[in-house]
């Protein structure tokens, strides 16, 4: 594999490209300073005023802003991604635990550390013949009892 083909393979790595839009920003960084001084220069010259300086600085502005937002934008989307992941995995998770306590013949509650209602299944609400619009989440025992 050639130089090019090692470039191809570290631009698909995500911290590479985040690296790489770092250093960008930083050469724009030095470059905007570098103009910056040459404006100056030519500022404090007694002679014409040569504006084309300020649009060189004006052109590499619009540029740094244009290579942050799609750096932005493609962090986004990074999280967004991520998100979207763990909400899957944790739907998925939440079904199986549903299932779990479903296909057991006791009749179950849990409870989370706040001494509120996390979980019940339908056989408890059998046994004790309540409403599911009693015994949800967020009820206390204390209150799951008054109905009994």
């Amino acid at each position: 594999m050639g130089f090019a083909g090692n470039l191809m393979s570290l631009l698909r790595h995500t911290g590479f490209r985040d690296a790489l839009a770092v250093a960008g920003v930083g050469l724009a960084v030095v470059a905007g300073a570098s103009l910056l001084v040459r404006i100056k220069q030519a500022h404090d010259l007694s002679g014409p005023y040569d504006a084309s300086a300020i649009i060189a600085l004006i052109g590499l502005l619009v540029a740094l802003g244009i290579v942050l937002a799609l750096y932005s934008a493609r962090r986004i989307q990074k999280v967004r991604s991520e998100r979207q992941q763990a909400a899957r995995y944790t739907t998925d998770q939440a079904a199986r635990l549903s299932m779990v306590f479903d296909n057991i013949s006791q009749g179950i509650l849990m409870f989370g550390s706040d001494k509120r209602l996390v979980v019940c299944n339908d056989h408890y609400l059998r046994m004790y013949n309540l409403s599911a619009d009693v015994v949800k989440p967020g009820a206390t025992l204390l209150e799951i009892f008054q109905h009994r």
